[in-house]
């Protein structure tokens, strides 16, 4: 079963438990996410990737400029354990987590929350490529993918079973998130297999974006 048919089947699950107004919610906060305007605004192709040091879930630090120095690096934003999307998308990654070694490259995943719940990401996925903690999403902010949660979703998350406190964040008093950019834009989620040369790939001078982690047109996706 390829990635895209596993992300449907959950979501055509969660659409006959979840409360219709629930599911009409995160369907309007994807539209009005997608008619902001906001993936075209956030890091393109060939646009030069910020530097970091963020920690591992042993906090350990991980510095960009020491992962380039081995190869390329594959970086995939992931908002939490509490997403089941995120980590569907997260088990189709360790599947060729392999291949992309092979080809010389690292894979990383980063994500809002902290040691502990990756940690238990890690253990319960399988993973054999680290999460790396990045605080307030300010890593996020700077690829342009950390968006603002509409209000009248906010309850309906506390409320329900897909709570994102491990992953989702205050500033200044707003409730943030992640987005995925990659799927805006696209109709379609392409497997990790179909698309090895053309994930997140950083070289030493520039990128190449891209985002998997939770297709917006799946209804978490206004979390």
């Amino acid at each position: 079963m390829s990635l895209q048919e596993k992300l449907d089947g959950f979501k055509a699950q969660f659409k006959t438990q979840a409360p219709a107004e629930a599911f009409e919610a995160f369907g309007r906060s994807t539209q009005e996410l997608i008619d902001s305007g906001q993936a075209e605004r956030a890091l393109q192709a060939g646009d030069q990737v910020p530097d970091f040091v963020l920690t591992d879930s042993d906090r350990n630090d991980v510095a960009l400029k020491d992962l380039l120095a081995k190869g390329p690096v594959v970086l995939t934003f992931y908002r939490g354990v509490w997403c089941p999307y995120c980590n569907i998308e997260l088990q189709a990654l360790e599947e060729v987590a392999e291949e992309i070694r092979a080809r010389g490259a690292t894979l990383v995943a980063i994500s809002m929350q902290g040691a502990s719940d990756s940690r238990k990401s890690q253990k319960d996925n399988n993973l054999s490529f680290p999460i790396l903690t990045d605080k307030a999403g300010e890593l996020a902010n700077k690829f342009g993918i950390r968006w603002t949660l509409q209000d009248y979703v906010i309850p309906i998350h506390e409320a329900s079973a897909f709570i994102c406190r491990a992953s989702m964040v205050t500033v200044n008093g707003i409730c943030q998130c992640l987005l995925a950019m990659l799927s805006i834009r696209t109709a379609r989620l392409p497997t990790p297999k179909s698309t090895l040369t053309t994930l997140v790939v950083l070289s030493r001078q520039t990128c190449s974006l891209f985002s998997t982690n939770c297709v917006p047109r799946l209804p978490h996706n206004s979390s």
